[in-house]
């Protein structure tokens, strides 16, 4: 996922919900923000939930995230 807003928000807090039940991260100042892995325990699909705030606003967007065990070709 990219942000693509203009400007980049001051002070800025990311946290990610893996929307497989364990707890949402610590929040994450914007600017130590490169990048983001995560394992899931299990195969499956999960609605995976991104916050961006600071004292003047909010966005979150929700993703789809597939884990599975292999990756059948035809």
């Amino acid at each position: 996922m990219t942000y693509t807003g203009t400007p980049i928000p001051d002070d800025a807090l990311i946290v990610y919900d893996h929307g497989d039940g364990t707890p949402a991260t610590t929040p994450v100042p914007w600017q130590a923000f490169k990048s983001h892995s995560y394992q899931y325990a299990k195969p499956g699909h999960y609605l995976t939930t991104i916050t961006m705030y600071n004292d003047a606003s909010k966005v979150n967007r929700t993703i789809v995230v597939s884990y599975l065990l292999e990756f059948l070709v035809f």
